[in-house]
């Protein structure tokens, strides 16, 4: 894989900015930031999460992917979020595909998730991105019903992602290989 710089990462995060600014129609000259972090655990697993932030510090967006324990050809989307009032403008789409190229980047082959049955705009956004619906029970610790989805990433275009795994500390960029 090819290394990525700062500013290959700076400039895959701006691509977003221009996208998430024109989906959610943010004023011109309106700053979004990014918050970005990678940690290792004993066993080199990796964890990626991200958040963007509007300029006045208030979120609007999240996801963390992190390597499946005992399998590192998966990963786990989870706490991914798009935060009030910044529903159902298209953001969640957006961000569903920027997970799956950075997840492919990172050499990963699938994708799962899980989520409650309840979430109406998660389960549109899975059916409409080649999600599959493989398992659903209930929690016994909330009650609630859990659908687990898994993606297929064969055929995601992550061209234009940059090797985000290079900008982790050694040993995660290593396991992501």
């Amino acid at each position: 894989m090819a290394t990525c710089s700062t500013d290959q990462l700076e400039r895959f995060m701006k691509t977003y900015d221009r996208k998430i600014k024109r989906l959610l129609e943010l004023p011109t000259g309106t700053k979004l930031s990014w918050e970005y972090s990678a940690q290792g655990g004993r066993t080199g697993e990796g964890l990626w999460t991200l958040r963007c932030y509007a300029h006045t510090h208030e979120p609007i967006a999240q996801f963390t992917i992190q390597q499946m324990l005992g399998c590192c050809g998966v990963c786990i989307s989870t706490a991914a979020r798009v935060y009030a009032p910044y529903t159902k403008r298209g953001l969640g789409t957006l961000l569903n595909e920027m997970r799956l190229g950075m997840a492919k980047r990172l050499g990963y082959g699938v994708m799962m998730c899980t989520d409650v049955s309840t979430s109406l705009g998660t389960k549109k956004i899975l059916a409409a991105n080649g999600w599959t619906t493989v398992w659903q029970f209930r929690n016994p610790r909330t009650g609630r019903t859990v659908i687990m989805s898994i993606r297929d990433l064969a055929d995601i275009d992550c061209s234009d992602v940059p090797n985000v795994a290079a900008s982790w500390p050694a040993e995660l960029a290593e396991a992501a290989r």
